[in-house]
């Protein structure tokens, strides 16, 4: 096989390969629409993401010029259709209920952070009751220093042995 064959064998095979990366970013995106029933970015369902061209190229893993070359006029016309399918599928191209949603997300924070806040004033409590103590014994310590002239003298654990 010459060089120029197996240079256009490897060209048509990237060219397979991200076509079908492509469909397959389609079908990913398609199921999960029909499981939340909306679009959303895949590693956070709360943040939405518009479905769009460019949302599918980059979920397919390819450049954003990639559709716009003439040679995948083919493809771009098959992604721009199965768009319009969706957008009339699921009434929008991201998440109808974005609003219900937020305002569920906001109701958690404000619960965590009542919890949080009622844990802090009880590490608050104890270390100020520490504190006292630690000052307890500090004017204990200068008490037991001054009476009788005695002083107090620290022992080097070392010699102990």
């Amino acid at each position: 096989m010459t060089d120029e064959n197996q240079l256009a064998k490897h060209h048509k095979e990237r060219m397979e390969a991200s076509r079908q990366s492509i469909l397959g970013a389609m079908k990913d995106i398609e199921a999960e629409i029909d499981e939340r029933g909306y679009y959303c970015d895949p590693e956070d369902p709360d943040k939405p993401r518009r479905l769009s061209m460019q949302e599918i190229q980059r979920r397919a893993g390819v450049s954003e010029a990639y559709l716009r070359n003439a040679r995948h006029a083919d493809l771009r016309e098959d992604v721009r259709q199965w768009l319009a399918v969706q957008k009339k599928k699921t009434g929008a191209s991201s998440k109808p209920e974005a609003e219900k949603v937020r305002r569920e997300t906001i109701r958690y924070y404000e619960q965590t952070l009542k919890e949080l806040a009622t844990e802090t004033a009880m590490w608050k409590a104890a270390h100020d009751d520490l504190v006292k103590q630690v000052e307890r014994l500090k004017t204990q310590i200068a008490n037991m220093s001054s009476n009788d002239g005695n002083k107090i003298v620290l022992l080097d654990p070392r010699k102990n042995k």
